[in-house]
């Protein structure tokens, strides 16, 4: 009885045309805060869209730190790369050391060898001086001799005959006639002695002819075969000509080794160019600066650049691209070429990387930020 009764009194206070009236009317209202969320995510996507497609100011923040792994490989490959080039420069300077010596080593066997070649010419033409004097002397000599000889053989035997008849006739003892067979004796010696300097004197004459034809020889002046030359030349000339030799082949050697190093200086210079221009872009990249401290920087697109200059404003929006106020400015652009991303397209951009510096470390975390001035100028 009492169920009854209620069941009527909620019919009474719940009206179905009513509450049909509110469903409708909720279910409207959810659907038009569903189609105004639509819209306005279409309209922010569409917005967002056409900013960036004609926006030349936005930039993208990034916070660098010591530990990055992008900092540490770029600092490895840098300590790599000088190790490279110290190395190389202490062969280059080795190798400009020796080229030194080379030269010297050269300067010294040609100079050598020039003053041996006027050594030898300047003795060739004193033995050939003295070798015509000798010649002209024996020339003399021997007209001399010959004439000492015919008189001492005449005087000799008329003496001899002359003594003999003085000592037959009694007119001079027996001592007188000894010392004068002693006086021949010594006119004998004397002619002998004239003999044997004629000896001395063809002797010397003949050595003087060795010394004549093998100082041509080795100075290059006579025109004599390998046999020849061999057979004409002194022992003494023959370890001249032996230094000389050993000269020339230290010469060639000196030649050939300033030739070698010469190119493998210039390909050396060049590699230590190559090394240098490599180890300039690691230095310039923008990443290597964070290698001491965390370092606030960010990437630029080519097609932005030209705002990114430094002391150039920045600007930091709350919501997109609306609400926005001033937070840093740009410090630097640093080289490198560094590849990013764009704001809302996966599309890969190349560009540059600029120091920024920026009043609240939490703009450094945004998305992006704006160049010179607000987008929407609120």
């Amino acid at each position: 009885m009492s169920s009854t009764i209620a069941m009527r009194a909620l019919k009474k206070v719940v009206d179905p045309v009513r509450l049909n009236k509110l469903i409708v009317s909720a279910y409207r209202l959810c659907g038009f805060m569903i189609l105004t969320m639509i819209l306005l995510g279409l309209g922010a996507y569409l917005s967002a869209n056409v900013f960036y497609f004609v926006s030349d100011g936005w930039i993208e923040p990034t916070i660098v730190s010591p530990t990055d792994e992008r900092v540490l490989k770029l600092h490895s490959q840098l300590e790599q790369e000088s190790a490279a080039r110290d190395k190389l420069a202490r062969d280059r300077l080795d190798m400009k050391e020796r080229l030194q010596h080379e030269r010297r080593t050269l300067v010294m066997e040609e100079g050598f060898q020039a003053s041996l070649v006027l050594a030898l010419k300047a003795d060739l033409a004193g033995h050939s001086a003295e070798l015509g004097k000798l010649r002209g002397l024996v020339s003399q000599y021997d007209a001399t001799r010959d004439e000492i000889l015919r008189s001492s053989q005449a005087y000799s035997g008329l003496s001899r005959e002359r003594m003999a008849e003085l000592h037959a006739a009694r007119l001079i003892d027996q001592d007188a006639l000894v010392n004068g067979s002693f006086q021949l004796s010594q006119i004998a010696h004397s002619n002998l002695t004239l003999s044997e300097k004629k000896v001395d004197l063809d002797a010397r004459i003949v050595v003087l002819q060795r010394k004549v034809a093998s100082l041509g020889v080795a100075a290059g002046t006579a025109a004599t075969d390998e046999v020849g030359r061999a057979r004409e030349l002194s022992y003494e000339v023959l370890q001249i000509r032996h230094e000389f030799e050993k000269s020339v082949v230290a010469a060639e050697r000196a030649r050939a080794g300033i030739g070698t190093l010469e190119e493998n200086v210039k390909a050396t210079e060049a590699t230590l160019d190559r090394y240098e221009r490599l180890i300039k872009s690691i230095e310039e990249d923008a990443y290597l600066t964070a290698v001491d401290k965390s370092l606030d920087v960010a990437f630029v697109p080519y097609e932005n650049l030209d705002r990114a200059a430094g002391g150039v404003p920045l600007y930091g929006c709350r919501l997109s691209f609306v609400w926005c106020k001033r937070v840093g400015q740009v410090t630097k652009v640093l080289g490198g070429e560094v590849q990013g991303k764009h704001p809302i397209r996966s599309q890969g951009l190349r560009g540059q990387m600029v120091q920024i510096q920026l009043g609240e470390g939490g703009w450094a975390r945004r998305a992006v930020l704006h160049l010179g001035r607000a987008p929407l100028l609120f």
